[in-house]
């Protein structure tokens, strides 16, 4: 018995050594790890934290999980430097998730964000790196005590991303942020000798700023020049502060040969700069950046027209490239560019196909017919295969060999558009490369040429999927939120940022825009986790063949597109797709704009009206019934249902006219998922305190006079369908927000402001006893709606400042991105007591089931059947409300004969404040408001 509990004491002994020579183990060759890794040696660390993982496996309680986590970053880093970048992810993946939840762990979880960013730039994933960068940056503020030399080198990265992906304004506020964190906290950022001082990559952003820049002016250079001045008075620099100083030098070459206009003295500036830039490399240590040097020289000498010397120069260049070299698509492509002007097409030919086969990432070699194309994640690459297509043509435009080629680079260039369009909203670059490649495939279609059975359908859901992206995320998103168990505190605390949003772009203040635009984008990805279903929506598999299988034979939807200065005009029926290019776009749209100005003043032109309608529907509408437009730029401002037909009458009279922003807000079926189904209407109607206007039959609903036509419209309203009544002191901004939430229809019948410079500060104006008046656009955007329905029976709610980014930024589209898929709202200062007619009519023919288009086709046929003054006929006063979006019947409950509770309560606080009032007023001790 003894010897058995010898043994047993002996084998508990060795395994509690064993287990502590463990513990030791893992935890020294933590430190070994950390160690080799610091000194540099890679291999050598990476095959430390193996061995360390390795004894992991059989008791990870060795070491903790943050401890776990610094182990596979080290791993991850080595591999980085090791060139082992897909690898290095998945480490860096591994760490992340092994990151508590503590200040320490968010804080080490953002930087790993940030060194993954690194290994997944090298990889080519570019905006998969701007994500990961921005999501450190997010991690990072949320901790109390960050490591502020991490937080600073995160924001200037962005910027310099931000800004290679076209969003400048985006780049320059993240640089203003990193240099302001570190004028804070400069004191406390260890400075190492080693790495660049915060002050040289500050001035370096700034420069790298303006050079990604889509057109460079000379007071961009300027800007530059002062940059690069102030670098040069950090000297002396240590050698990776020098290699940005020469970089910033290049970059400050490139911008004078990428000037609006280019003189021979931007091309003896970029020499110099260049020149410059070269002596001050260390070529040995940087010998990739001799090749980008001498390229810049390579487009100086083709600016100087010296061709012969340029192609010897490219040549070289591409010799001594490395073969897996990223900028060879760039090389490439400027060779065949200097070709051409040396009238060698087919060396040009076979140099554009050389840059195609290289911007290919497919694991199998690119076909002759570029069918099997796989795009990269550059978009630069995008403006090369387009704008090089542009070129091309210009040089050869009846050559059919080049017709065909450039008619397969736009669409190459639309497809690795596509690859490399992440965010929600368009900027000049994104613009410019998007235009040039649908207008260069629309045209090279028209001329017969496609790339492999080109379909118009095909290219319409491309479209639809680009362009609309931003709308259908936010529209989905608002719906959703309204549907979840979201708290009422989430929504007021995005109320409060919001309005804190429009106070902040009242007084300019682009520092504090930024912010609040930060904090709201991080409420929403809290949203996101708290609420998955939200994130569910991402609009990528739209189909126009779904909104065709819903349209009666009867139906046309127009989708018009302007691309530069040309004007294009999509058609889609039942059974067919197709397309018009427009002459003399610009004539037609400068039309437009005299037009709405005539139309807005109570004037009338049926000559103007009948040539805009020939020159906007190059087809018969008359086999049609139905009529969708969806319009752009100035087309916005049209009322379409005034234009004359070849039947000398108004469009309206032959066919019913309704309107949408976007492709996928014609479809009800879009929108019938809906899990939440309201009932309630909500009508808000303040009372102004100024006078009447002198005649009640002009008064506007964009002055601060009485609104007696809007007060009788939403009474009248109340006895058709039952509805919430919100007039005089209730018809108050805090109780919209509160009701709007839950209704089926939103009729707002009140006064309305438009801001043309800021668009976002437009507002509705509520009752004005109380503090807070002005509904701004801006803050429409958080109210997260549920209703089918909303009409805006106020002045210019369907017009505002056209954004070539988001389209028309109005109060019509800010209730569709807050989920209301059908908007009633107006293009000019509507007439109050006609405008009461309209809506009266409306109503009344939506009750008996008519779709909201013919709803409202109906109630103004019946104002122009009914109105014998010729004066009150013309457009201005009946054709200044459309509808856009969805145009399906609502079904309502039939009204009660009384009025809402909400209104008799009304009514009656009305007739006490009334008679309190007429007695003070006796006493002359109060007036009434």
């Amino acid at each position: 018995m003894n010897l058995i509990l010898r043994c047993i004491f002996i084998m508990f002994l060795c395994s509690s050594q064993h287990f502590l020579h463990a513990q030791e183990s893992a935890s020294t060759l933590l430190d070994t790890t950390e160690k080799l890794y610091t000194n540099g040696d890679y291999a050598a660390s990476f095959a430390s934290a193996e061995k360390t993982l390795g004894i992991l496996q059989t008791n990870t309680s060795q070491l903790d999980s943050l401890q776990r986590a610094q182990l596979y970053f080290y791993k991850g880093a080595s591999e980085y430097y090791l060139k082992r970048f897909d690898q290095s992810i998945t480490s860096y993946n591994k760490a992340i998730s092994l990151c508590p939840t503590s200040d320490a762990g968010l804080n080490y979880e953002a930087e790993l964000y940030y060194e993954r960013a690194f290994s997944e730039y090298e990889l080519g994933q570019y905006i998969a790196s701007h994500k990961s960068s921005k999501k450190a940056a997010v991690l990072m503020e949320q901790v109390q005590q960050p490591n502020y030399d991490y937080l600073v080198s995160i924001y200037a990265d962005i910027a310099g991303t931000a800004a290679s992906l076209g969003f400048i304004d985006d780049a320059k506020n993240h640089l203003s942020k990193a240099e302001s964190i570190y004028q804070i906290h400069q004191k406390t950022i260890v400075k190492d000798p080693k790495e660049v001082s915060k002050p040289v990559l500050f001035a370096y952003k700034a420069v790298e700023i303006i050079d990604q820049k889509t057109v460079i002016f000379p007071k961009d250079i300027e800007f530059a020049t002062e940059k690069i001045q102030a670098l040069q008075k950090q000297q002396p620099f240590n050698a990776p502060e020098k290699r940005m100083y020469a970089v910033a030098l290049n970059m400050l070459g490139d911008m004078h040969l990428r000037k609006v206009a280019v003189s021979l003295s931007d091309c003896q500036s970029a020499h110099k700069y260049l020149d410059k830039a070269l002596q001050n490399l260390n070529k040995q240590q940087y010998a990739s950046h001799v090749y980008q040097f001498q390229f810049n020289k390579v487009k100086a000498f083709s600016f100087e027209k010296k061709h012969t010397e340029a192609l010897k120069l490219m040549n070289s260049l591409l010799k001594d490239l490395p073969e897996n070299d990223a900028r060879r698509s760039y090389f490439e492509t400027k060779k065949a560019d200097i070709l051409l002007a040396l009238d060698n097409k087919e060396q040009a030919i076979q140099s554009l196909e050389k840059a195609i086969k290289t911007i290919h990432k497919g694991t199998t070699a690119l076909k002759k017919d570029f069918s099997n194309f796989v795009p990269s994640y550059d978009l630069n690459e995008t403006g090369l295969l387009v704008e090089m297509a542009d070129t091309i043509v210009q040089h050869y435009p009846k050559d059919p060999t080049i017709l065909s080629l450039a008619a397969k680079m736009y669409k190459l260039g639309l497809i690795q558009f596509e690859n490399c369009y992440r965010e929600e909203v368009f900027n000049q670059k994104l613009t410019r490369y998007y235009q040039t490649a649908v207008g260069g495939m629309l045209k090279l279609k028209k001329l017969g040429y496609g790339h492999h059975g080109f379909k118009l359908n095909e290219l319409l859901n491309r479209m639809e999927m680009i362009e609309n992206r931003l709308a259908w995320n936010q529209f989905r998103q608002s719906r959703s939120l309204n549907a979840s168990a979201v708290s009422d505190a989430i929504l007021q605390q995005e109320q409060k940022l919001r309005k804190a949003l429009v106070a902040a772009k009242r007084r300019k203040d682009t520092a504090a825009i930024f912010e609040y635009h930060k904090q709201l984008q991080l409420q929403l990805v809290t949203l996101k986790e708290t609420f998955p279903e939200i994130a569910l929506f991402a609009f990528e598999d739209f189909d126009i063949e779904t909104i065709q299988k819903a349209m009666p034979t009867s139906k046309v939807i127009v989708k018009y597109k302007k691309i530069g200065a040309q004007l294009f005009a999509f058609t889609i029926t039942q059974n067919a797709v197709d397309f018009y290019e427009l002459e003399a776009s610009e004539a037609i749209l400068q039309t437009v704009e005299n037009y709405y100005e005539t139309i807005s003043k109570q004037q009338e032109n049926t000559k103007i009206a009948h040539d805009l309608y020939v020159a906007l529907f190059p087809f018969d509408t008359s086999v049609f019934t139905e009529i969708t437009v969806i319009p752009d730029d100035v087309l916005h401002y049209l009322p379409f249902e005034v234009l004359m037909t070849t039947q000398n009458k108004y469009l309206i009279e032959e066919a019913m006219m309704n309107y949408a922003s976007h492709l996928v807000f014609v479809n009800q079926a879009t929108f019938t998922n809906q899990t939440v189904k309201n009932e309630e209407i909500v009508v808000f109607t303040p009372s102004y305190n100024d006078a009447l206007a002198n005649s009640e039959a002009l008064a506007m609903r964009n002055t601060n006079t009485r609104l007696i036509g809007a007060e009788n419209e939403s009474k009248l309203l109340a006895s058709i369908f039952p509805s919430t009544l919100f007039e005089s002191f209730l018809a108050t901004k805090n109780n919209f927000i509160k009701h709007s939430r839950k209704a089926k229809i939103i009729h707002l019948a009140m006064h309305a402001n438009i801001d043309n410079e800021t668009p976002e500060l437009s507002h509705l104006v509520f009752n004005e006893n109380g503090t807070d008046t002005k509904m701004y656009v801006e803050e429409l955007y958080g109210l997260h709606l549920n209703a089918d329905l909303a009409v805006l029976s106020a002045c210019n709610t369907g017009k505002g400042k056209l954004n070539a980014a988001t389209g028309m930024v109005s109060m019509n589209r800010a209730f569709t991105l807050a989920g209301v898929p059908s908007t009633l709202s107006s293009l000019w200062e509507v007439p109050d007591k006609v405008t009461q007619t309209i809506m009266i009519d409306f109503y009344k023919y939506l009750k008996n089931g008519e779709s909201k288009a013919n709803a409202l086709r109906k109630a103004k046929l019946n104002y122009l059947k009914n109105t014998d003054d010729a004066n009150f006929t013309k457009p201005f006063y009946w054709a200044g409300f459309v509808l856009h979006g969805d145009a399906a019947p609502i079904t309502l409950q039939a009204a009660e004969p009384s009025t809402s509770f909400v209104c008799v309560i009304a009514a009656i606080l009305t007739l006490f404040i009334i008679i309190i009032v007429s007695f003070r007023i006796r006493k002359n001790t109060l007036k009434l408001f």
